[in-house]
């Protein structure tokens, strides 16, 4: 509920515990399961602060996609995401990850932005989400 506006703005309706289910443990691409999934919080002190969601190994082996990464809203603007990435390097690296991968909605111009001033870049690919919505894809070299 922190964030409502992120997912108000994603998925066009509040959040309920029937919306968080169904983006976690949703539809997998094909050939993918559950396992595969990592799921990370990053705290600070006792609070939440922004959690990461990854797939392994998709669309192709040591491609890693970002599923979501959200940061709370009363950190957003204060270089937290931006820290929390590069934090991440070290266990990309560990876990032998050449190329992180993701979809922003197009209208969506902060992400963009923020996607962008952490060295990803559009790869000339857009797909569609369910609402018809247009998704860019990018892309980051570990």
């Amino acid at each position: 509920k922190a964030n409502e506006s992120y997912f108000l703005f994603q998925d066009q309706r509040p959040v309920d515990v029937e919306t968080v289910r169904a983006f976690f443990y949703g539809p997998l691409p094909p050939g993918k399961s559950y396992e595969e999934k990592v799921l990370m919080g990053a705290y600070f002190e006792d609070t939440l602060i922004a959690i990461f969601d990854f797939l392994k190994d998709w669309p192709e082996e040591k491609n890693w996609a970002i599923g979501l990464m959200v940061v709370d809203e009363k950190w957003r603007g204060k270089g937290v995401g931006k820290e929390l990435l590069t934090d991440l390097g070290g266990f990309f690296r560990i876990n032998s990850v050449n190329k992180l991968r993701l979809g922003v909605l197009a209208d969506n111009q902060p992400a963009r932005s923020f996607w962008f001033a952490n060295n990803f870049n559009f790869i000339g690919h857009t797909e569609l989400d369910p609402a018809g919505r247009e998704i860019l894809v990018m892309e980051k070299e570990i």
